[in-house]
């Protein structure tokens, strides 16, 4: 009767790892604040606020593709001199690439590699002078975060940490690389 019962417990140990590792989602989507520092080569630095968006399709349990989506908008920049100029500008970047998930359904860090563009819109000072004209350039991102479930199908982002490196030119001529420190949090919906 022992053994019957040890093999009964076995068996459904067994059965609930199976279930439990097929409860990583398929698809996930995303939508949540974005906060960005922006260091530009020329010594230029700036903030920028705004949203982001993903879908990630996860053909096998730990790898997936992600496509990243969001806008962002800057009041201004602080030149190498301590000046703050206040400007009015937007961007918009279109990234994907692959995304590494590590945990359970319950706690999931994970990591990814995006490559693709930035848009940023017409950047002009509080007086309306042109200091840069719109213009996409390629970009790279390197992040990563954590997931946590709160429910069946959301779970909260608490934390979306990374970098990403572009190269606008102003007016001037002179290009100009830009490495941002990027923080996101939201919801994702599986």
């Amino acid at each position: 009767m022992m053994r019957r019962l040890t093999i009964v417990c076995g068996f459904l140990l067994a059965a609930g790892f199976s279930v439990a590792a097929q409860e990583m989602p398929k698809v996930e989507l995303f939508a949540g604040y974005t906060y960005a520092r922006v260091y530009n080569t020329n010594g230029d630095h700036s903030s920028a606020n705004g949203g982001t968006a993903s879908v990630a399709f996860f053909p096998s349990k730990w790898l997936g593709i992600v496509g990243d989506f969001g806008a962002s908008s800057s009041g201004g920049f602080t030149n190498p001199a301590g000046v703050f100029t206040s400007t009015s500008g937007d961007s918009f970047h279109f990234l994907g690439g692959p995304r590494l998930r590590l945990g359970n359904a319950r706690f999931t860090p994970y990591v990814q590699v995006l490559i693709g563009g930035v848009h940023r819109s017409t950047v002009t000072n509080s007086s309306g002078t042109i200091l840069s004209n719109p213009e996409t350039t390629f970009a790279t991102a390197v992040n990563g975060g954590f997931d946590v479930k709160v429910a069946h199908h959301f779970s909260i982002r608490l934390i979306q940490a990374g970098y990403m490196h572009t190269a606008f030119t102003p007016l001037s001529g002179t290009q100009n690389s830009q490495n941002d420190l990027t923080i996101a949090t939201g919801i994702v919906i599986h």
